[in-house]
């Protein structure tokens, strides 16, 4: 379920694909699985939005979310919240994007998981996506805080996925730190996002950064 029915959607066998997935919520519901009913939404989402139907997506999540509730799966709950904020972000819809964001943070400290680099990476994520809420609504002292705690969990982490993340964090803090005349500030921010580019190898970006160091002299 879920991934065979995304290929199908990229393959334009999206009538057979969205019929599957309806046979696989039946089946569920039939057998009193609420949490296979909410996977079923969740994947129902993921199609649509392949699709650009936005509004779908919104209504697939919301119905995912019922349903994890219902099984207490806080994993599923989590993950629905968190997509359902990234695409609120997407349709510039900022203020409900930062609620869910917040929602997305919460769940997920609640999540059990044996890998602490991903749920640490899961946590910076939910701040990252705040971040970039309260900078767009112009809210710069809560997005400095927000993109902070973000890169301190991205270090915690400390995957790849997470170093490359982390590098967009530094960025927004540095240039709010400019906003707000901390140029030193604003230099260590940069610096960081220059360690980040060094740890992942790219000399090109390295070489880059310098020039925004420059600016933040």
């Amino acid at each position: 379920m879920g991934n065979d029915e995304e290929s199908m959607v990229e393959n334009g066998r999206v009538e057979l694909a969205f019929a599957i997935n309806e046979k696989h919520r039946q089946v569920a519901a039939y057998m009193d699985l609420p949490v296979q009913v909410g996977w079923s939404y969740f994947f129902k989402a993921r199609m649509f939005d392949l699709l650009k139907e936005h509004d779908s997506v919104v209504v697939a999540y919301t119905n995912s979310i019922v349903y994890f509730k219902k099984s207490k799966d806080v994993r599923g709950e989590g993950f629905s919240v968190g997509n359902l904020a990234a695409k609120y972000y997407d349709l510039e819809n900022y203020k409900k994007a930062l609620e869910y964001y917040n929602k997305s943070y919460l769940l997920k400290i609640k999540i059990k998981t044996t890998d602490s680099s991903d749920f640490y990476k899961g946590l910076a994520i939910a701040c990252h996506g705040m971040g970039d809420c309260y900078y767009t609504l112009y809210q710069y002292d809560s997005a400095l805080i927000s993109y902070t705690k973000a890169t301190v969990f991205y270090n915690k982490a400390n995957s790849v996925d997470a170093k490359s993340r982390s590098l967009s964090a530094y960025k927004y803090i540095a240039k709010i730190l400019k906003k707000q005349g901390k140029y030193p500030e604003a230099f260590k921010a940069y610096e960081a996002q220059q360690f980040k580019y060094k740890q992942l190898g790219d000399q090109k970006n390295v070489s880059e950064t310098y020039d925004d160091l420059a600016d933040a002299l």
